[in-house]
């Protein structure tokens, strides 16, 4: 969503400026369910859709609609 790299997007999730349903999220490996806010400071909003599939690697799709 943030259009980084990986490090780049670890950094932002342990400078606590990430949160889940309006809670500060430090961990970087927590599932996200439909129906969850994500908010990215200096990012915006966004709201998690419905799952749509797996890749082959076995990653989950999710549809995620930016908060208006």
């Amino acid at each position: 969503l943030c259009h980084t790299s990986r490090n780049k997007a670890c950094e932002i999730i342990e400078s606590e400026r990430v949160f889940i349903n309006y809670l500060v999220s430090t961990k970087s490996n927590i599932f996200l369910k439909e129906n969850d806010i994500l908010t990215i400071r200096k990012n915006g909003k966004y709201i998690i859709g419905k799952t749509l599939g797996q890749t082959k690697k076995g990653n989950i799709v999710l549809e995620v609609e930016k908060y208006v």
